[in-house]
């Protein structure tokens, strides 16, 4: 349920400049997941920072040119890399998560 929350919140992310202007100014991936969190919680959608990564993950693996090596390497928590060729591909908050990664 929690990735279909973050799915929804994708929708109205996609088209509310508000919320856009406020994750363009995260410098890092885990501050612009840590972001949408808040501001997700803010309009009533309830998920993690992990589910959000799961979010990336999955929306990733449905491109076939993203590689296995662009999603969940090692870290501590998270590690990720990406193909910023793709990153206009995915949808808004995976293609934010994906710009992060390539900043």
């Amino acid at each position: 349920m929690s990735i279909q929350a973050v799915r929804q919140f994708n929708e109205i992310a996609e088209s509310d400049l508000e919320i856009q202007n406020s994750l363009e100014v995260t410098t890092d991936v885990q501050s612009l997941m840590d972001l949408t969190v808040i501001l997700a919680a803010e309009r009533g959608f309830s998920f993690t920072s992990e589910d959000l990564a799961e979010y990336y993950s999955e929306e990733s693996r449905r491109r076939p040119e993203i590689s296995l090596r662009n999603v969940m390497l090692l870290t501590k928590k998270y590690a990720f890399e990406s193909d910023p060729e793709v990153c206009d591909r995915l949808p808004y908050l995976a293609r934010e998560i994906c710009r992060k990664l390539n900043s």
